[in-house]
This record gives structure tokens, C-alpha cells and sequence, in this order.
């Protein structure tokens, strides 16, 4: 079964690191860039959201996108699923996003 979440590029970092979403399948693994960063100091690593505080002015729409990339990864992987009847690669994922 296919799953999806997102993690810091660094978790330790001090100022704005990039967030990425992991797509997980098949015992396979693609990270793709969200194109948004954070300060880890407002990420909530247990939901992998941005923490609402009014540090961050726009989280509620990154938070957003992110809801919506995790969508796309799956509905991409269930496409390329039905039309082809097999499992995509990594590389066809990846390209889907780019």
C-alpha cells in the first residue's frame, strides 16, 4: 500500500530548511521537493504539518498544499498503476512533479 508524508530536509537546522514529500510503495522510496520551506522550530514532526502560530503567516496554505501534494503523489501512482498494470518506477513519479 502505497503511503505518503513529509519530512525536513534538516530536521536541526537553525534557519529555513526545504520540505519534502516522501512517497513510499512497494518497498521503494521517491523525495520530491514541496518547493516550501520552514524553520524546524515550527514543524510539527508527529502530523507533518506546519505548527499554526502567527510565526508563520502562511501556514494554513502550505499546510493546504501539502494535504493536495500528497493527493496528486497517490492519484499519479494510481494511474500509472491502472493504465500500465504495473507498479511505476521511482523516475516516473518524480517526473510527474517536475
Amino acid at each position: 500500500m502505497p503511503s505518503a508524508s513529509f519530512v525536513l530536509k534538516d530536521k536541526n537546522s537553525k534557519v529555513q530548511t526545504p520540505i519534502y514529500l516522501l512517497f513510499r510503495y512497494d518497498s521503494k522510496r521517491v523525495k520530491i521537493s514541496t518547493k516550501e520551506m520552514i524553520e524546524p522550530e515550527y514543524w510539527n514532526s508527529k502530523k507533518k504539518r506546519i505548527i499554526p502560530t502567527s510565526e508563520v503567516l502562511n501556514f494554513q496554505e502550505v499546510n493546504n498544499k501539502l494535504v493536495r501534494l500528497q493527493d496528486i503523489a497517490l492519484e499519479i501512482y494510481t494511474n500509472i498503476k491502472d493504465e500500465f498494470k504495473r507498479e511505476p518506477n521511482t523516475k516516473e513519479l518524480k517526473s510527474e512533479f517536475d
